[in-house]
């Protein structure tokens, strides 16, 4: 799968790799050709159906208004196509389970909930003939909603949006990150928003456990504890993969993967390749025991005597405390 036109659906063999040691040019051991680009393949290993999303070339027969165009890999030398849901347009992203949650009108259900650039859009896919929209929930400020997680329990999703720091006003620069109560699959409610200390642009996130693992461009791998019974977050880890600076910017970290058995984290970074850390789970443990809690102290002001035809931006100065503070 790849954004670049006409280049489809390619399935390649990883243990071909086995054993190799030199530079190799492999052809993929198959291919569909169903649709031409697409941003993106969300795959749900407990159905083994994959959900292609953001295909928009229009030349092809199937494209789903860019939404959830859904292939069976059963077998996975033969993918094929067996239903598409463009009812509520592009999804850029999404997470596809089967719900095991506390709305029971769903348990055992195959739902996908879909990050589609201005909403949160859960879609019932369990019948790929007629899959069905559930809710649709926006928010104020939305600028691009582009990537979230679900907690294992299915109760709290947390949401990232890619657009909302980049070219703000510094006090807004601060990385947000929604957390959803989705206990009613009818009614999402965004129940607060956390700001992080960090200035810098979110990009993706996994959760295990209570913790989500945040690829936050250049602040780097952020690792947040999430508080299920208040809805709240809170920094226990990071590792900032572009020390020189931390700007609302498009560099940094892109993405991380923290399933290994071996509690390692992959991080890849857009500037110096992939990295691979392990986090002091039994810190980050003592950390969440102790409770210990941070405020962001930010003071500006406004220089009001200038050359007549020059400009001069405010003054700004932040500063990290612990809690509680008096401001």
């Amino acid at each position: 799968m790849s954004e670049a036109r006409d280049h489809g659906l390619q399935v390649f063999d990883l243990t071909r790799l086995r054993g190799r040691d030199i530079i190799t040019y492999f052809s993929p051991d198959a291919v569909s050709n169903v649709f031409g680009n697409a941003h993106n393949i969300v795959a749900n290993e407990d159905t083994n159906f994959i959900y292609v999303v953001g295909a928009t070339q229009t030349t092809y027969p199937q494209i789903c208004r860019g939404g959830l165009l859904v292939m069976d890999v059963r077998n996975p030398l033969n993918p094929t196509y067996v239903g598409c849901f463009g009812g509520d347009g592009y999804v850029h992203d999404a997470q596809c389970v089967i719900y095991h949650g506390p709305d029971t009108r769903y348990t055992g259900r195959e739902l996908c909930f879909c990050f589609n650039e201005n909403s949160l859009t859960l879609v019932d896919v369990t019948n790929k003939n007629q899959m069905t929209m559930i809710a649709k929930s926006g928010y104020i400020n939305v600028a691009y909603t582009h990537q979230g997680w679900l907690t294992e329990d299915h109760s709290t999703l947390l949401l990232d949006d890619e657009q909302d720091e980049y070219q703000k006003p510094a006090a807004q620069q601060f990385t947000k990150t929604y957390v959803w109560d989705v206990k009613d699959l009818l009614n999402p409610t965004l129940k607060t928003i956390y700001e992080s200390s960090e200035r810098s642009v979110d990009h993706n996130q996994y959760i295990i456990g209570d913790l989500s693992y945040q690829a936050n461009y250049e602040s780097g791998l952020r690792i947040v504890r999430i508080n299920r019974d208040t809805f709240q977050l809170s920094t226990v880890g990071f590792f900032d993969v572009l020390p020189s600076r931390t700007t609302a910017n498009f560099a940094g970290t892109w993405s991380v993967f923290p399933y290994y058995k071996s509690k390692v984290v992959a991080v890849s970074s857009i500037d110096y390749g992939l990295f691979i850390v392990k986090p002091n789970m039994n810190k980050i443990q003592a950390l969440i025991d102790s409770e210990e809690t941070y405020a962001q102290q930010t003071r500006t002001r406004e220089v009001l005597s200038i050359t007549p035809g020059s400009t001069c931006p405010a003054l700004v100065e932040s500063m990290t405390c612990a809690a509680p503070v008096l401001c």
